[in-house]
């Protein structure tokens, strides 16, 4: 498997774990994947070389303590487990970790909640929600 193609399996590894996902029906979930994943990558190659340098060499990092805490890549592990270690590292005490994961989990839910079906389905959502709140008064 050639460096830019483990990239990308990582990369949509990662931004699988960070999809509020469940609410997606399941034949359509590698599709949005797939699209956010790849506006996700566009996000992070627009980066000036810099932080681009920063973010893949935190990113190395955390697929390193991940073989060595999992004893596997990050890439086969079971998507609860994958929530789990990347929310340890999001949301943990640990600011570097939460650092590391601000830019693409912020592109991610950017990518995410801008896709048609999900702002027709949130919309919908809303004004089922304002309905319910109007009748109660």
């Amino acid at each position: 498997m050639s460096r830019d193609s483990a990239r990308a399996q990582f990369e949509k590894a990662l931004v699988e774990t960070l999809l509020p996902i469940q609410s997606v029906k399941s034949e359509d979930q590698r599709a949005v994947v797939a699209q956010v994943a790849s506006f996700v990558r566009g996000q992070l190659e627009a980066l000036p070389a810099g932080l681009r340098l920063l973010l893949r060499s935190g990113l190395w990092g955390f697929r390193l303590v991940t073989r060595l805490r999992y004893l596997a890549s990050f890439t086969v592990l079971p998507l609860p487990t994958r929530r789990r270690w990347v929310e340890q590292w999001a949301y943990g005490s640990v600011g570097l970790g939460r650092q590391l994961f601000r830019a693409i989990r912020s592109n991610t839910l950017v990518a995410y909640y801008e896709l048609p079906e999900v702002r027709s389905r949130v919309v919908a959502e809303g004004n089922d929600a304002g309905n319910e709140s109007a009748g109660r008064t």
